[in-house]
């Protein structure tokens, strides 16, 4: 990979996830959680070694921003060791923050179950939620990224199905799902667009078929656009 696009890479993964070392701490964490769809029960945040879960996963993100840095001077340097060398840092710190995020996810996960007060339902649901934290951390602070730096690349990038951004109602009658958005980059979609992308094109908005009309893709042609232009204004 070319020491300019992983630079690049390195930047957008870093900076993303920079902002949960801060956010992961103090009352911001039950935020977080909550933005995800999942409201835990009160005090489940100071239970247990849970606080200690939430210090480490502020911690491994916080540690994202220096290494990046060191990669940046290694590529303005055009140091080829210190590139190998400071990429490989980067991706040892992303891969500790997984970790970090999956034992949070996995500590969070046995006082849900251990709860009373939810139904068997509720703890089966944000189970599953909880098993796939590390993936959803990360993907919502990718999208916040694009959101708030790039807004016409994630609008691109919805456009043509490769992240999918969908605002989640929530249950009036279950207070464990709140409002929030379930944001995900689908890098599974990657290849087909690159290699069949008439196939791709038609599977998302179906393109071709007998009962097309148009109005999901000009639905979201029509939000990429307000979403472009709005920014420039």
């Amino acid at each position: 990979m070319p020491s300019g696009v992983l630079e690049a890479l390195a930047r957008v993964v870093g900076d993303a996830l920079s902002p949960l070392g801060d956010r992961l701490q103090g009352p911001e964490a039950e935020q977080v959680l909550d933005q995800l769809g999942l409201r835990l029960p009160p005090a489940a945040l100071v239970a247990g070694s849970i606080p200690q879960r939430l210090r480490e996963s502020a911690q491994a993100a916080a540690q994202l921003p220096p290494a990046v840095v060191d990669l940046v001077d290694a590529v303005t340097a055009g140091d080829e060791g210190a590139i190998v060398s400071a990429a490989l840092q980067v991706a040892l710190r992303i891969t500790a923050a997984g970790e970090a995020f999956a034992q949070l996810g996995t500590t969070l996960d046995a006082t849900v179950q251990a709860t009373a007060g939810l139904t068997p339902a509720q703890k089966a649901r944000l189970g599953a939620a909880l098993d796939a934290l590390p993936e959803r951390l990360l993907h919502a602070a990718l999208t916040s990224y694009l959101e708030d730096r790039q807004p016409s690349v994630k609008s691109g990038l919805e456009l043509v199905g490769l992240l999918d951004d969908q605002s989640i109602p929530g249950d009036p009658a279950d207070p464990s799902l709140p409002p929030h958005r379930l944001q995900r980059l689908r890098f599974d979609r990657l290849t087909p667009l690159l290699t069949e992308p008439a196939q791709h094109l038609s599977d998302l908005y179906g393109f071709g078929g007998a009962g097309f009309d148009g109005k999901s893709c000009s639905a979201e042609s029509s939000r990429w656009w307000i979403r472009a232009t709005s920014k420039r204004s």
